[in-house]
C-alpha cells in the first residue's frame, strides 16, 4: 500500500505520506497498547482528524490488522498526572486499582460501546479520587488525555448511573444518590 500511494505522489512526502506516516504510527500504537490516540497523533502531525481516520482504516484493511479494543486502563497513568496534590505510592496505586475496577464496570456494562476509552478512563479516576477527597480537576484531565471536559463529565454521570443501579441490588442500596455515590465506591 505504502508503494502504492508513494509512486503515485513521487519523492516528497507531502500530505499524503504524512497522513500514511500517522496511520502507520497510530497502528503501530494500538497494536502495542499504548497510550496514544487518534487525537495525539493528529496534534503531533498536524494533520485532520478525518483524513487520518479514513487512512488508518486503509492501513489498517490493507495490513490486515485484528481490530484491537482500547483498553480504558492505558489511560490512566497519564491521566493521574492532572491530579493536583502528589501522591505516596500507596495511595497511586490505590487509585490505580479503584479506577481501574471502574473501567472494569464500565467495559461489563457496555459503557465503552461506540465511546471513546480515554473519557470513561478519565471518568473512572475523577471518581475514584473523589472517593478518595483527592482534588482533580476536570479541565486539566480532559488536557492531559486530550479530551473535552464536558465528555468527561457525560461519562462520569453515565458510570455513575451504573454504580447507583449496581447498589441498589444491595440490602443497603436504597440510601445510595447522585450526590453521595462518590462515599461508597
Amino acid at each position: 500500500m505504502l508503494r502504492k500511494h508513494g509512486e503515485a505522489f513521487g519523492p516528497r512526502l507531502g500530505t499524503v505520506g504524512q497522513l500514511i506516516v500517522g496511520a502507520c504510527v497510530y497502528s503501530a500504537c494500538r497494536q502495542s497498547k499504548k497510550p496514544i490516540s487518534l487525537v495525539d497523533v493528529c496534534a503531533a502531525m498536524d494533520c485532520d482528524i478525518t483524513k487520518l481516520s479514513r487512512m488508518y482504516k486503509d492501513v489498517a484493511r490493507d495490513l490486515q490488522l485484528e481490530p484491537i479494543e482500547t483498553d480504558p486502563d492505558i489511560f490512566l497513568e497519564r491521566g493521574l498526572s492532572a491530579l493536583m496534590n502528589p501522591l505516596t505510592d500507596l495511595e497511586r496505586n490505590a487509585l490505580m486499582q479503584d479506577a481501574g475496577m471502574l473501567t472494569k464496570l464500565a467495559s461489563e456494562s457496555s459503557l465503552l460501546t461506540g465511546r471513546s476509552t480515554k473519557g470513561v478512563a478519565a471518568a473512572a479516576l475523577l471518581i475514584a479520587a473523589q472517593s478518595k477527597k483527592l482534588e482533580m480537576n476536570v479541565e486539566e484531565l480532559g488536557g492531559a488525555l486530550s479530551i473535552a471536559p464536558n465528555t468527561i463529565q457525560k461519562r462520569k454521570g453515565e458510570l455513575n448511573d451504573k454504580l447507583i443501579e449496581l447498589a441498589q441490588t444491595l440490602p443497603w442500596g436504597k440510601v445510595v444518590t447522585k450526590k453521595n455515590v462518590h462515599t461508597f465506591t
